[in-house]
């Protein structure tokens, strides 16, 4: 059973579009009301894809979760993490945001999740609107985070659970964890809806932006690569330090208990035998 009409949001019911159990968009709403957000700094960007909130009501109780929307030749479907860890597909019954139906005038945009003030963030509870960038950043998704526990999850391109933790790799979760906030509407990376996506720009204009966004993006995949050799370097010495000092400790214990067999070697060789004083006698 889905219940989607209790909750209450920061930013407004008027940001979000209903999309119906049977597929349909209510309040007249429209495909080209979704925002949608320029990811520059990844190879492919997002086009036609949308974030989602799903709130549902079981025996478990009540669960909700930010995700990511996309059209299909007879709608928009949405994929979720499930309170089970598992991904959950459905094609109704959840909402995406949209730009106002009430001439607000908020605007939204991402954030890496070192900049992000929990007091602009966007979301429901303790859960956030996240955007994962893949380590190999040519693709992204949207699921949820929590700044405060410091992690992110969603459900990848390939219909896989993601979960990225700062404790796990502090390094990947602050480079590729990023946090949806509240901005000014005319800020150059808030999200557009459809009437406004992205397009005008002349060839060497996409070019260039191609162009400085590779150059990036190598730059921050060769900082990638060196943070984890870092990680590996430390993890070999980290093993080379653990075996020396068991080889001490080691080596400490045998000085300070000799073996069974030595005492016992040690003991004969300085008592002589018995019979063999009887014999020395009879000689």
């Amino acid at each position: 059973m889905l219940l989607i009409t209790f909750f209450i949001f920061a930013v407004g019911e008027e940001y979000w579009t209903t999309v119906s159990s049977d597929g349909s968009l209510l309040g007249g709403r429209t495909i080209k009301d979704f925002l949608t957000f320029h990811i520059a700094h990844v190879t492919k960007p997002t086009r036609r894809e949308y974030i989602a909130f799903w709130v549902t009501y079981d025996e478990l109780g009540h669960y909700e979760t930010f995700g990511h929307a996309y059209l299909v030749r007879n709608g928009v479907c949405a994929r979720f993490v499930d309170r089970f860890y598992r991904a959950e597909t459905i094609c109704g019954g959840f909402r995406i945001l949209s730009r106002s139906n009430r001439n607000g005038n908020l605007g939204f945009k991402f954030v890496q999740v070192g900049q992000a003030n929990i007091h602009d963030t966007i979301g429901y509870r303790s859960r956030q609107v996240a955007k994962i960038v893949s380590w190999t950043r040519n693709e992204a998704w949207y699921g949820s985070a929590s700044v405060k526990e410091a992690f992110a999850e969603g459900i990848d391109q390939e219909n896989t659970y993601v979960k990225i933790s700062y404790v796990d790799d502090p390094f990947f979760y602050q480079q590729n964890v990023y946090i949806l906030v509240i901005c000014d509407p005319n800020d150059p990376e808030a999200g557009k809806s459809e009437d406004y996506v992205f397009y005008g720009t002349s060839n060497e204009e996409h070019q260039s932006i191609y162009d400085n966004q590779q150059a990036r993006n190598d730059q921050e995949y060769q900082q990638f690569l060196h943070h984890r050799q870092q990680q590996i370097k430390r993890k070999l010495e980290n093993l080379e330090n653990e075996e020396e000092r068991l080889r001490y400790e080691k080596q400490q214990y045998e000085q300070k208990y000799p073996m069974a067999n030595e005492l016992q070697q040690f003991s004969m060789d300085d008592e002589p035998d018995e019979r063999w004083k009887f014999y020395q006698q009879r000689l």
